[in-house]
């Protein structure tokens, strides 16, 4: 911990705001394992720093720390920069937090102008405004004012198909949920802002949905990745459980919270190609409209790698025959996703970074494979993206995409 140098009181560290006397007053678990840290470092090392100290020391780690990614985002720990840590949040951020090892850079996703304050997001920014609000006051105990959540419910991410408001009363006549999948919904669930809709009937059966789908998801982050062989059939149900009360539905959109991170979940746990053309055609052109945001970037380099290696002899999927009999050229494909790639990766994650060199070496040697020292070939390569895009699409649409496996 570097503040705990003999020159504590000069840090950057202690300047940050700690909430110590907001989470005291919250209790808790959270403040309950503060306490138990803290009490722990001050008896075990005998420091001379006073066990209040150490308890704002644990605080602001709690409210100031990032979540510390690879380059791909896969989850290596916490950091915390004292200086990164002053950028205030917006729902409707401005700026990326990308790391290259232990260097962390500030991506832009918009203009900003000398002088005009960068924002990054705290939070999944791409949930419902409710359970934005909530997590931000839990979590940062603030209430957000951004441009994003001045507009209320009235924004993308709470948007369903068709007004709940119209739907007539046995609109939900056809959905069907296990013996016990309500199970711990109680009357403070009900009462829960977070999973509010309307104050329709409708409403209230599409909140109890929204609370089972995302419970679902939350049991199913749970298991340990890669899931073990003989938890994969329990883990396959949970998930598909969330996923079938959304699309039961009818109105649930593919970019609303939670259905997006659901397939996710199923796109990066049982490497279902299909599913990653859901979210490359439906979802992430709503939720991160800009081609060079970092996590499209990423989605696109992983899509990318999963067809190679559905071409690894050794793998012996049945999913790349069936892709090959959609008429899916595996050659062309990897080439059009590894171009959007290299098109956009100096903007998301900087020309000299570690990824940014990867992606040039990978193109580099996808050329060469694919053209065989002919120039020429690579214009045929191209011509041929476009058609291949239409057959994407077109299994992006796919009623097996209503199955975990499908």
């Amino acid at each position: 911990m570097m503040a705990m140098t003999s020159n504590v009181e000069a840090s950057p560290f202690v300047s940050l705001n700690s909430h110590l006397e907001d989470i005291a007053r919250a209790g808790g678990q959270r403040y309950e394992n503060l306490l138990i840290l803290a009490t722990g470092l001050h008896q075990y090392t005998q420091t001379k720093l006073s066990l209040d100290y150490l308890k704002q020391c644990f605080a602001m780690i709690l409210t100031n720390t990032f979540s510390l990614v690879t380059q791909t985002y896969d989850s290596l720990g916490v950091c915390l920069d004292p200086f990164a840590a002053r950028a205030n949040h917006s729902c409707s951020p401005n700026a990326y937090i990308v790391f290259d090892g232990a260097q962390m850079s500030f991506r832009s996703l918009a203009p900003i102008r000398k002088d005009e304050e960068i924002f990054v997001s705290y939070i999944e920014s791409s949930n419902p405004y409710h359970l934005r609000q909530r997590e931000l006051l839990k979590r940062y105990f603030f209430r957000c004012e951004c441009t994003k959540c001045q507009q209320g419910v009235k924004t993308v991410e709470d948007r369903f198909l068709k007004n709940p408001e119209k739907l007539g009363p046995r609109w939900d006549k056809d959905i069907t949920w296990p013996q016990g999948a309500m199970n711990g919904f109680s009357q403070t669930d009900a009462e829960d802002k977070s999973n509010y809709v309307s104050d329709s009937t409708v409403g209230a059966s599409l909140e109890s949905t929204q609370w089972l789908a995302r419970k679902q998801l939350e049991i199913a982050r749970r298991y340990p990745q890669p899931i073990p062989s003989e938890k994969m059939e329990e883990a396959v149900d949970t998930i598909q459980l969330g996923l079938s009360v959304c699309l039961q539905t009818h109105i649930w959109p593919e970019h609303r919270q939670p259905l997006a991170a659901i397939r996710q979940f199923i796109f990066t746990t049982f490497l279902s190609f299909k599913q990653g053309l859901k979210i490359y055609f439906h979802i992430n052109p709503i939720l991160y409209p800009q081609t060079f945001h970092p996590l499209r970037v990423i989605h696109n380099w992983t899509l990318m790698n999963l067809l190679l290696y559905y071409l690894d002899p050794s793998a012996n999927l049945q999913a790349e025959a069936e892709l090959r009999d959609a008429g899916v050229e595996f050659g062309v494909v990897i080439y059009g996703l590894l171009l959007e790639v290299y098109d956009n990766v100096t903007s998301s994650h900087g020309r000299d970074s570690t990824f940014a060199k990867e992606v040039r070496r990978k193109m580099e040697e996808v050329i060469t494979d694919m053209t065989r020292g002919d120039a020429k070939n690579l214009q045929g390569i191209k011509n041929r993206i476009e058609p291949q895009w239409r057959i994407l699409r077109k299994l992006a649409e796919s009623p097996e995409l209503e199955s975990v496996l499908g």
